[in-house]
């Protein structure tokens, strides 16, 4: 059986194809039109998926889309009719995220006319779905943890009309405990602050949780504001002061007057970032880990179960992911790698296949290399038409491994594309974790990105312990530790003394993980700094001429296709 998922229409579209209940592959359409982000209809990765399923389209059995247009429709309708300024924008057809989350008249109808569509540009034969948006999220991080049974969170800035879900996970069954309607969200919120410190809403988050880093809670007068932004009920409920938020009313700004009169001015994009600003990403970032942490609490009491699973975009948050884990109210917690919305691809798919059929579980998610990968032909041709001197090496990882140890920065690009926004290994840029400068170099030469962006470190999980305070092993980057050696590691750790790290083992990345075992014998530290390999504003790269297209804009010294090396300054080993 043949089921593929997909999602678009708002942002990071994706798709993703399951045999017999196994995912075969999945990837986010940004990879292959470069617009980050992208959110129209995924069709080079539903082209990329059917290929790598060995299909047509009319072989797959099942299609699944991760929207049901109608779900929630009477809770949007008060919303609009209590806020004359979203009545106008619903009906103008501006876009869905100015407005009521999926909800502008313009959006709705290319959600209800989703199967129409889809059916008449493939002349598919066989059946299509609409599945909830959040228990897409949920499938998608429970029907594939491993957890028999476990409490699931799915948190988001909204499906069709709810932001978060409280569910529960017993073999392929998901029940739905309480939902939280819009507008109240926790992913309204830290949107909000996005922009309100100068960042793009629904993209820049990740910035705000690295710049909080720099605030503090000594003497931080906003600490006690934000209690009362977000009020949280024993219930499981929580409320925003909506007299803070204009998203619902389908403002462009997010942020009220009254925000302003309490925070002070928003930043513009280009202006300088000050003390004030670190001090409110701070409270922002502390009250949206408080309000998950009393999440969790709810759902222990709730379901009485040892594991949690999370999904949603604000999933991604590793720094209140790893205050859940480590408050010990879950033995265990499992999140989707690409826990935003292009997740809900393959939680779709796993949810009818799992859930509806009722089909047994039988994959467990192990890595995230479920992308495209290029044969070692194509990385030839790529580089015989670049400019640069190039060598082909039977033992790259020792070539690389004394490159990174003497300062060169390496963009590494090997294998199947990772899924979801960490590069995790197959299309990443490597650096030396010991040069306390390779921070500010990579951002300014390579990244062209605000200086207080910190960088992961990848370790080989048997090393982890030794440098890190934490015994969770982290294979898709969704953890942040304590570092417990900060003056040999001064490049990957960040200003409150954390690495948000990726843990590494033989059999998911044989490649990757002699690299870094090669790097331990030359240097004696068992990792490597690691970013993504992109330039600012754009997507990992795909391809191996988007990696010469990168290498050729940035400052990266070597790039390696596979087993060859490329030189910017023609020297080679």
């Amino acid at each position: 059986m043949l089921i593929l998922g997909f999602n678009c229409n708002i942002h990071n579209s994706s798709a993703a194809i399951i045999k017999d209940g196994k995912l075969i592959a999945a990837t986010e359409e940004e990879r292959f039109n470069r617009i980050k982000h992208y959110g129209g209809f995924p069709k080079e990765a539903i082209n990329y998926c059917l290929k790598e399923a060995k299909a047509s389209i009319n072989d797959v059995d099942e299609v699944v889309f991760y929207w049901q247009p109608f779900l929630g429709l009477h809770h949007r309708a008060i919303i609009i009719l209590k806020n004359i300024t979203t009545a106008k924008t619903y009906f103008s057809g501006r876009s869905a995220g100015q407005a009521v989350r999926g909800g502008s008249i313009v959006s709705w109808w290319k959600q209800y006319t989703m199967k129409r569509d889809f059916i008449k540009r493939y002349n598919f034969k066989n059946r299509f779905h609409y599945i909830p948006h959040h228990l897409c999220h949920a499938a998608s991080t429970f029907l594939i943890s491993g957890f028999d049974e476990a409490a699931i969170l799915s948190i988001d800035f909204a499906g069709e009309w709810s932001s978060t879900l409280y569910g529960v996970g017993e073999e392929t069954r998901i029940k739905v405990i309480k939902e939280i309607g819009y507008p109240h969200s926790l992913g309204n919120l830290y949107g909000t602050m996005t922009q309100f410190l100068g960042f793009k809403p629904n993209s820049d988050e990740y910035k705000v949780m690295g710049l909080a880093s720099y605030g503090e809670n000594k003497d931080n007068p906003y600490i006690e504001f934000f209690k009362k932004f977000v009020r949280w009920y024993g219930d499981g409920r929580f409320e925003l002061d909506l007299k803070m938020f204009t998203h619902h009313r389908g403002e462009a700004k997010w942020y009220s007057e009254s925000m302003e009169e309490i925070l002070g001015p928003a930043r513009k994009k280009d202006d300088e970032i000050t003390t004030r600003h670190m001090l409110i990403a701070y409270a922002a970032q502390k009250r949206t880990e408080e309000i998950i942490l009393e999440m969790a609490r709810y759902l222990k009491t709730k379901t009485g179960k040892k594991y949690l699973c999370l999904a949603g975009g604000v999933a991604l948050n590793c720094v209140a992911n790893s205050r859940v884990l480590q408050s010990g109210i879950f033995e265990d917690i499992h999140i989707h790698p690409a826990a935003h919305d292009a997740g809900a691809s393959v939680g779709g798919a796993f949810y009818l296949y799992n859930t509806i059929f009722n089909y047994p579980r039988n994959f467990i998610l192990q890595d995230a290399y479920l992308g495209p990968s290029y044969s070692d032909i194509e990385c030839k041709d790529a580089v015989s038409q670049s400019q640069y001197k190039w060598k082909e090496y039977n033992n790259i990882e020792e070539i690389v491994a004394k490159l990174i140890a003497t300062g060169n920065i390496v963009g590494w690009f090997q294998g199947r594309m990772e899924w979801g926004p960490r590069a995790l290994g197959n299309r990443s840029i490597l650096a030396d974790p010991r040069k306390a400068e390779m921070k500010e170099i990579i951002n300014r030469k390579v990244k062209h990105r605000e200086p207080f962006r910190p960088f992961a470190p990848t370790v080989l999980s048997e090393d982890m312990s030794e440098y890190f305070d934490g015994v969770h092993l982290s294979p898709f980057m969704l953890l942040v530790y304590k570092v417990k050696k900060p003056d040999i590691v001064p490049a990957i750790t960040h200003v409150d003394g954390t690495g948000r790290v990726q843990t590494i083992n033989k059999q998911d990345n044989p490649k990757y993980y002699k690299l870094i075992e090669e790097f331990k014998k030359l240097t004696g530290v068992p990792m490597v700094l690691n970013t993504s390999f992109n330039d600012a504003e754009e997507p990992i790269v795909n391809t191996p001429s988007d990696a010469l297209s990168c290498f050729e804009r940035t400052d990266i010294d070597y790039l390696v296709l596979h087993n060859i090396l490329v030189s910017r300054s023609g020297i080679l080993p």
